[in-house]
């Protein structure tokens, strides 16, 4: 019999990029991470996070996971401009310096997690998710809600 070690190791994992805050403000996504998660799959989501707002690491429940990419350089521009700045130059720079900095972030998150499918959930997030699965010669699947 198989220790929960081993059968971890076995099972197939899943990692799936997301530019919002949390799973369930995509019903499909978060749905789908609980439907793989109980039928032999471990999950992992990257999604993003303001300073304080959700914790950087969360269990929806066993084989399913959150890990979140804290932007800073949006909450720079949040502080400094505020939320709705009326300035279309900081706003497209705002999002230049985020996209950068969550590119950057969720690249590598989704790197380490070595899985064996890659999804990719939006426009946003596609760049990491096929760099991700480029280079570990996966597959890669894109959603575009």
């Amino acid at each position: 019999m198989k220790d929960s070690n081993e059968s971890r190791k076995s099972k197939k994992k899943v990692c799936m990029i997301s530019y919002i805050p949390h799973t369930f403000f995509l019903p499909s996504m978060h749905n789908e991470g609980i439907s793989l998660s109980q039928n032999d799959f471990v999950v992992e989501a990257i999604c993003t996070t303001n300073y304080g707002e959700r914790p950087p690491f969360e269990v929806i429940n066993e084989g399913f996971t959150i890990s979140r990419v804290l932007l800073r350089s949006r909450d720079f521009f949040h502080t400094q401009f505020g939320v709705g700045s009326s300035k279309n130059f900081i706003i497209a720079l705002q999002y230049v310096f985020t996209y950068m900095e969550f590119l950057y972030k969720s690249f590598l998150l989704a790197l380490r997690s070595s899985a064996d499918l890659y999804e990719s959930h939006d426009l946003p997030t596609l760049l990491p998710g096929f760099l991700a699965a480029f280079i570990r010669r996966k597959p890669l699947i894109y959603h575009a809600h």
